[in-house]
């Protein structure tokens, strides 16, 4: 996979786990953005990324499980940090998930 693949994949992990987080669920609102995603993805991710990232939702995704998914696939820290930031700039003005993305950002 490439750098923008394993990005892209990990940006998913990521929202999965801070929707499922606030509530239990993913809201109308969250699926528009998972969506939004999906079609600026289109031409770097392909079936079987789409599938992995779909296996994904079926799971509430915890924080040890996000830990997990970094060591596995051995991220590099500034991988990680790159990509919070990415996550953290296109919620910026969803408020709900800053604590959450603050407690991820610990993690690491």
């Amino acid at each position: 996979m490439t750098q923008k693949q394993n990005q892209l994949i990990f940006t998913f992990y990521v929202l999965i786990h801070l929707f499922f987080q606030d509530d239990g669920l993913i809201s109308k609102y969250e699926q528009k953005h998972i969506k939004r995603l999906i079609k600026r993805s289109k031409g770097i991710l392909d079936k079987k990324h789409y599938q992995k990232i779909a296996e994904f939702t079926k799971n509430k995704v915890s924080v040890d499980d996000v830990t997990a998914y970094i060591h596995t696939h051995k991220l590099p820290r500034t991988f990680v940090l790159d990509t919070m930031k990415d996550i953290k700039k296109a919620l910026k003005k969803q408020v709900l998930y800053k604590p959450l993305i603050k407690q991820l950002e610990k993690e690491f």
